[in-house]
């Protein structure tokens, strides 16, 4: 058994968003063979409560645990001083001083075999710490130097920060990895991009570790059929501006057309946040809700025929995607939202780009029932086979068994 330091930007549950997903996963597995101590920021003030479920879900492996409570103020305050400061703007939004400070102590009072650092935001708080000798697991998950770039595309004010960004965040991923004895990132393809941007990082260091879908929450077999062949819907965090933007352009170029063909269809946007969405949703034609935030995102799912997910902008590996296709329902994915996703286009989901093609693969699943069960059927079988976490969590004992010398369980 290995003592493991673990050092995660948001509170790590529940266990309903991107990172939350992957964080909580990954802790929920090392408890299980290994003792941790747990270090990570609170960002929204809900979160308070999830404190005590956490300690109670870790038990007893969890021998200490940090949070740094910090408030959209500072993050803001943190990401203009970092402006002047040559730090990435995303890293400077948390502060440093406090987690720092109990680091040092974790570190000095119970010295770890292994500190997994999960984020670039974890890792350039930790990292300096660690004293040589003790191997450090960078989970780098998305490149998101990378992101930021395709943020900073077009014109404007905002895309020329994006790209300031961009930049930053680069050299601080090329720092980190050298320094880390092995990098992880969410998907082969994002594996495969971060080794080409860190070309002085050896490439057997950068490993794919993937996402998975928890197929007992996300089953299909707990809840009812839809009721519907016309109704859709699209998950996630509405406050995510990659979300937003996915729904301005469905709403704009695709649900017109599916509207103007099937008159009672219905769209739900599922998830929390999204107010900066409220006026484009109200002009939308048709049956379009927002649901703020939800308790059981797998029910919603289930209330649905088909699950889109129309991202334009996309990194690493979509857990929506996954849980659509976990719950049996055909998934209308673009090609972003679809890399990494180890699922065959045509067969077990619809990959397509163009608003038209989008619209007409709709169409074609509302008006074709049974085709559409048939593609949520092998949608399931293809996740069931690729992305449930328990074969997925066995490369996660391999790698710390490599780290540390501890053999896996």
């Amino acid at each position: 058994m290995a003592h493991i330091l673990v050092l995660v930007h948001r509170l790590p549950y529940p266990p309903n968003k991107g990172d939350k997903i992957r964080a909580f996963h990954l802790l929920d597995h090392l408890a299980r063979s290994h003792s941790l101590d747990l270090g990570c920021y609170m960002d929204d003030p809900a979160d308070a409560v999830q404190i005590a479920p956490l300690k109670a879900r870790l038990r007893p492996a969890l021998a200490a645990l940090k949070v740094v409570k910090v408030s959209k103020s500072t993050r803001w305050l943190g990401a203009l001083m970092a402006l002047f400061t040559g730090r990435p703007l995303s890293f400077g939004a948390y502060p440093a001083r406090a987690m720092r400070r109990w680091v040092r102590r974790r570190l000095s009072s119970r010295p770890p075999d292994l500190v997994l650092c999960i984020s670039g935001v974890s890792a350039h708080l930790a990292m300096p710490l660690v004293p040589n000798g003790c191997p450090v697991w960078f989970d780098m998950v998305d490149v998101d130097s990378a992101k930021w770039a395709a943020y900073g595309a077009g014109g404007g004010l905002m895309a020329a920060l994006y790209r300031l960004e961009a930049r930053r965040v680069a050299r601080a991923e090329a720092c980190l990895s050298a320094a880390a004895r092995r990098v992880s990132l969410v998907s082969e393809p994002e594996a495969e991009l971060a080794r080409q941007r860190l070309p002085d990082v050896p490439v057997d260091r950068v490993v794919a570790i993937g996402n998975g879908v928890d197929l007992s929450a996300f089953d299909p077999d707990r809840y009812a059929a839809p009721d519907a062949p016309d109704h859709l819907v699209f998950t996630g965090d509405m406050d995510y501006a990659p979300n937003q933007e996915a729904m301005r352009w469905f709403l704009a170029h695709v649900w017109p057309t599916v509207v103007a063909a099937r008159p009672h269809a219905r769209l739900v946007i599922a998830g929390r946040g999204g107010a900066a969405l409220g006026p484009v949703v109200a002009r939308a034609p048709g049956d379009v809700r927002q649901t703020g935030a939800v308790e059981d995102m797998a029910a919603h799912i289930a209330a649905a025929a088909i699950v889109i997910a129309p991202l334009q902008t996309a990194r690493g590996l979509q857990n929506k995607v996954l849980e659509g296709m976990a719950m049996a329902r055909p998934v209308v994915a673009t090609s972003a939202a679809h890399e990494g996703i180890l699922a065959v286009a045509g067969k077990d989901l619809m990959v397509v780009d163009a608003p038209a093609d989008m619209a007409d693969s709709l169409l074609g699943l509302m008006a074709e029932p049974g085709r559409a069960r048939a593609l949520g059927e092998r949608a399931r079988a293809a996740v069931h086979h690729h992305h449930a976490w328990p074969a997925i969590l066995k490369n996660v004992d391999r790698l710390v068994a490599e780290l540390t010398g501890d053999q896996p369980a």
